[in-house]
Protein backbone atom coordinates (compact mmCIF):
# COMPACT_ATOMS: atom_id res chain seq x y z
CA UNK A 1 0.00 0.00 0.00
CA UNK A 2 1.96 2.58 -1.20
CA UNK A 3 1.46 6.37 0.03
CA UNK A 4 1.43 9.28 -1.73
CA UNK A 5 3.82 12.59 -0.40
CA UNK A 6 0.64 14.22 0.68
CA UNK A 7 -1.04 11.70 3.16
CA UNK A 8 -0.50 11.47 6.48
CA UNK A 9 1.58 8.53 7.67
CA UNK A 10 -0.37 6.42 10.10
CA UNK A 11 2.54 4.51 12.09
CA UNK A 12 2.31 1.13 14.12
CA UNK A 13 4.96 0.79 16.98
CA UNK A 14 5.14 -2.67 17.96
CA UNK A 15 7.41 -2.53 21.48
CA UNK A 16 5.91 0.83 21.90
CA UNK A 17 6.68 -0.08 25.88
CA UNK A 18 10.49 -0.85 25.49
CA UNK A 19 13.57 1.57 25.62
CA UNK A 20 13.58 2.02 21.75
CA UNK A 21 10.02 1.98 21.33
CA UNK A 22 9.60 4.71 24.20
CA UNK A 23 12.34 6.86 22.17
CA UNK A 24 10.52 6.26 18.93
CA UNK A 25 6.94 7.75 20.60
CA UNK A 26 8.89 10.77 21.75
CA UNK A 27 10.29 11.17 18.20
CA UNK A 28 7.13 10.91 16.33
CA UNK A 29 5.46 13.57 18.81
CA UNK A 30 7.50 16.60 16.41
CA UNK A 31 7.53 14.43 13.08
CA UNK A 32 5.41 16.25 10.76
CA UNK A 33 2.39 14.39 8.69
CA UNK A 34 3.04 11.35 11.50
CA UNK A 35 0.04 9.99 13.31
CA UNK A 36 1.58 7.34 15.93
CA UNK A 37 -0.71 3.73 16.91
CA UNK A 38 1.28 2.55 19.66
CA UNK A 39 1.17 -1.15 20.43
CA UNK A 40 1.90 -3.13 23.24
CA UNK A 41 1.72 -6.61 24.19
CA UNK A 42 -1.56 -5.77 26.30
CA UNK A 43 -2.85 -3.11 23.45
CA UNK A 44 -2.78 -5.41 20.23
CA UNK A 45 -5.27 -2.84 17.97
CA UNK A 46 -8.66 -3.85 16.74
CA UNK A 47 -9.41 -2.32 13.70
CA UNK A 48 -6.24 0.10 13.15
CA UNK A 49 -5.14 0.56 9.41
CA UNK A 50 -1.59 1.67 9.82
CA UNK A 51 0.65 2.44 6.33
CA UNK A 52 3.75 1.24 8.14
CA UNK A 53 4.42 -1.09 11.50
CA UNK A 54 7.54 -0.51 13.15
CA UNK A 55 8.77 -2.99 14.83
CA UNK A 56 11.37 -3.33 17.56
CA UNK A 57 9.39 -5.84 19.90
CA UNK A 58 11.11 -9.32 20.46
CA UNK A 59 11.73 -11.76 18.08
CA UNK A 60 8.80 -14.10 18.95
CA UNK A 61 5.91 -11.29 18.08
CA UNK A 62 6.99 -11.32 13.96
CA UNK A 63 3.98 -13.76 13.35
CA UNK A 64 1.74 -11.60 15.04
CA UNK A 65 3.65 -8.46 12.82
CA UNK A 66 3.52 -10.67 9.59
CA UNK A 67 -0.62 -10.81 10.40
CA UNK A 68 -1.29 -7.23 10.84
CA UNK A 69 0.51 -6.40 7.94
CA UNK A 70 -1.06 -9.03 5.95
CA UNK A 71 -4.71 -7.67 7.15
CA UNK A 72 -3.84 -4.00 5.95
CA UNK A 73 -1.00 -3.53 3.63
CA UNK A 74 0.76 -1.83 5.49
CA UNK A 75 4.85 -1.83 4.80
CA UNK A 76 7.23 -3.18 7.99
CA UNK A 77 10.43 -1.77 9.08
CA UNK A 78 11.78 -4.38 11.08
CA UNK A 79 14.72 -3.50 13.85
CA UNK A 80 14.56 -6.59 15.98
CA UNK A 81 17.84 -7.67 16.38
CA UNK A 82 18.85 -11.34 15.22
CA UNK A 83 15.88 -12.56 14.34
CA UNK A 84 17.58 -15.75 12.97
CA UNK A 85 17.39 -17.31 9.64
CA UNK A 86 13.64 -18.74 9.79
CA UNK A 87 12.50 -15.32 10.51
CA UNK A 88 14.43 -13.28 8.34
CA UNK A 89 12.90 -15.56 5.39
CA UNK A 90 9.67 -14.81 6.47
CA UNK A 91 10.23 -11.22 6.15
CA UNK A 92 12.24 -11.54 2.75
CA UNK A 93 8.89 -13.47 1.59
CA UNK A 94 6.46 -10.87 2.83
CA UNK A 95 8.45 -8.23 0.60
CA UNK A 96 6.45 -9.17 -2.33
CA UNK A 97 3.61 -7.98 -0.67
CA UNK A 98 4.75 -5.12 0.44
CA UNK A 99 7.48 -3.28 1.18
CA UNK A 100 9.68 -4.70 4.23
CA UNK A 101 12.99 -2.89 5.50
CA UNK A 102 15.17 -5.09 7.77
CA UNK A 103 16.94 -3.05 10.00
CA UNK A 104 19.82 -4.04 12.07
CA UNK A 105 20.48 -0.61 12.99
CA UNK A 106 18.53 2.42 12.74
CA UNK A 107 21.15 5.34 13.22
CA UNK A 108 22.93 7.55 10.47
CA UNK A 109 26.29 7.13 12.35
CA UNK A 110 26.09 3.48 12.34
CA UNK A 111 25.40 3.01 8.25
CA UNK A 112 28.81 5.60 8.02
CA UNK A 113 30.65 3.41 10.47
CA UNK A 114 29.31 0.22 8.33
CA UNK A 115 30.14 1.64 5.21
CA UNK A 116 33.82 2.80 6.59
CA UNK A 117 34.14 -0.44 7.82
CA UNK A 118 33.16 -2.34 4.16
CA UNK A 119 36.05 0.04 2.24
CA UNK A 120 38.38 -0.67 4.43
CA UNK A 121 37.78 -4.59 4.10
CA UNK A 122 38.37 -3.87 0.71
CA UNK A 123 41.49 -1.98 0.64
CA UNK A 124 42.50 -4.83 3.82
CA UNK A 125 41.45 -7.56 0.60
CA UNK A 126 44.17 -5.92 -1.64
CA UNK A 127 47.64 -5.85 0.71
CA UNK A 128 50.40 -8.44 0.57
CA UNK A 129 49.62 -9.72 4.51
CA UNK A 130 46.17 -10.43 6.07
CA UNK A 131 46.91 -8.60 9.37
CA UNK A 132 44.48 -8.82 12.11
CA UNK A 133 40.91 -7.68 12.66
CA UNK A 134 38.76 -7.44 15.92
CA UNK A 135 35.32 -6.53 15.87
CA UNK A 136 34.69 -5.14 19.80
CA UNK A 137 30.42 -4.47 20.96
CA UNK A 138 29.29 -3.53 24.42
CA UNK A 139 25.89 -2.91 25.48
CA UNK A 140 24.24 -2.55 28.90
CA UNK A 141 23.01 -6.23 30.68
CA UNK A 142 20.12 -6.10 29.81
CA UNK A 143 20.59 -6.51 26.23
CA UNK A 144 20.04 -10.54 25.71
CA UNK A 145 21.58 -11.40 22.54
CA UNK A 146 25.22 -11.68 21.43
CA UNK A 147 27.11 -10.78 19.48
CA UNK A 148 24.61 -7.62 18.35
CA UNK A 149 23.13 -7.66 14.83
CA UNK A 150 25.66 -4.92 13.66
CA UNK A 151 28.78 -6.65 15.35
CA UNK A 152 27.55 -9.38 12.76
CA UNK A 153 27.71 -7.14 10.34
CA UNK A 154 31.15 -5.62 10.60
CA UNK A 155 32.68 -8.87 10.90
CA UNK A 156 30.83 -10.13 7.59
CA UNK A 157 32.65 -7.32 5.68
CA UNK A 158 36.11 -9.41 6.15
CA UNK A 159 36.59 -12.52 3.80
CA UNK A 160 38.60 -13.75 6.53
CA UNK A 161 38.01 -14.96 9.93
CA UNK A 162 38.05 -12.11 12.86
CA UNK A 163 38.35 -11.83 16.76
CA UNK A 164 34.80 -10.58 18.15
CA UNK A 165 34.95 -9.01 21.85
CA UNK A 166 31.73 -8.87 23.56
CA UNK A 167 30.94 -6.92 26.83
CA UNK A 168 27.62 -6.88 28.46
CA UNK A 169 28.19 -3.55 31.04
CA UNK A 170 28.06 -0.19 31.56
CA UNK A 171 25.34 2.56 30.36
CA UNK A 172 23.30 3.19 28.02
CA UNK A 173 22.95 3.04 24.59
CA UNK A 174 26.11 1.28 22.85
CA UNK A 175 29.69 1.01 21.43
CA UNK A 176 31.07 -0.46 18.63
CA UNK A 177 34.32 -0.61 16.95
CA UNK A 178 36.24 -2.19 14.50
CA UNK A 179 40.53 -1.87 14.73
CA UNK A 180 42.43 -3.69 12.19
CA UNK A 181 46.24 -4.10 12.37
CA UNK A 182 48.97 -5.18 9.31
CA UNK A 183 52.37 -4.26 8.78
CA UNK A 184 53.31 -2.14 12.10
CA UNK A 185 49.61 -0.03 11.01
CA UNK A 186 46.88 0.00 12.93
CA UNK A 187 43.10 2.01 12.52
CA UNK A 188 40.33 2.11 14.42
CA UNK A 189 36.75 2.81 13.39
CA UNK A 190 34.37 3.45 16.32
CA UNK A 191 31.05 4.49 17.36
CA UNK A 192 29.80 4.91 20.56
CA UNK A 193 26.33 5.73 21.32
CA UNK A 194 25.00 7.50 24.99
CA UNK A 195 21.39 8.37 23.44
CA UNK A 196 18.43 6.97 21.64
CA UNK A 197 17.03 10.31 19.86
CA UNK A 198 19.16 10.33 16.85
CA UNK A 199 18.28 6.44 16.23
CA UNK A 200 14.39 7.12 17.15
CA UNK A 201 13.96 10.30 14.99
CA UNK A 202 16.03 8.03 11.82
CA UNK A 203 13.06 5.07 12.75
CA UNK A 204 10.25 7.39 12.08
CA UNK A 205 11.97 9.37 8.79
CA UNK A 206 12.93 5.76 7.45
CA UNK A 207 9.43 4.66 8.07
CA UNK A 208 7.77 7.25 6.06
CA UNK A 209 10.29 6.47 3.28
CA UNK A 210 9.18 2.85 3.38
CA UNK A 211 5.85 3.66 3.93
CA UNK A 212 6.20 5.40 0.10
CA UNK A 213 7.90 2.46 -1.53
CA UNK A 214 6.74 -0.29 -3.79
CA UNK A 215 6.78 -3.85 -2.49
CA UNK A 216 10.56 -5.48 -1.87
CA UNK A 217 12.80 -6.41 0.86
CA UNK A 218 15.12 -3.19 1.35
CA UNK A 219 18.04 -3.11 3.77
CA UNK A 220 18.48 0.18 5.93
CA UNK A 221 21.50 0.70 3.97
CA UNK A 222 19.19 0.39 0.87
CA UNK A 223 17.05 3.00 2.95
CA UNK A 224 19.99 5.77 3.91
CA UNK A 225 21.48 5.70 0.54
CA UNK A 226 17.92 6.05 -1.31
CA UNK A 227 17.33 8.87 1.15
CA UNK A 228 20.97 10.56 1.24
CA UNK A 229 20.99 10.75 -3.06
CA UNK A 230 17.58 12.55 -2.86
CA UNK A 231 18.77 15.61 -1.32
CA UNK A 232 22.62 15.11 -2.17
CA UNK A 233 23.94 17.56 -4.16
CA UNK A 234 26.11 16.17 -7.43
CA UNK A 235 29.45 15.03 -6.73
CA UNK A 236 32.30 16.83 -9.11
CA UNK A 237 33.81 14.36 -11.76
CA UNK A 238 36.94 12.71 -10.68
CA UNK A 239 40.33 14.11 -11.82
CA UNK A 240 43.65 12.58 -11.79
CA UNK A 241 44.48 14.26 -8.62
CA UNK A 242 41.96 12.26 -6.89
CA UNK A 243 43.14 8.75 -8.05
CA UNK A 244 45.29 6.79 -5.53
CA UNK A 245 46.48 3.08 -5.79
CA UNK A 246 47.50 0.90 -3.02
CA UNK A 247 49.80 -1.48 -3.82
CA UNK A 248 49.69 -5.33 -3.22
CA UNK A 249 47.96 -8.38 -4.15
CA UNK A 250 44.12 -7.69 -6.20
Amino acid sequence: MMRSRDHTIRVALIGADGRFGTAIRAAARTAPDVELLAITRESWPGGATPDVIIDVSAPDVLDATVELSAATGAAVLYGVSNPGPARTQRLTELGSRVAVCRATNLNPLAHVMLQSVQMLARVAATLPERGHTVVSERHPVSKTDAPSGTARQMADAFDWPVSTHVERAGGPVCDHGVEYAVDGNRIQITHAVADLGLSARSAITTAVWLARQQPGFYTVSDAFSAMNSAVAEPAPAPGPESEFWIGGRR
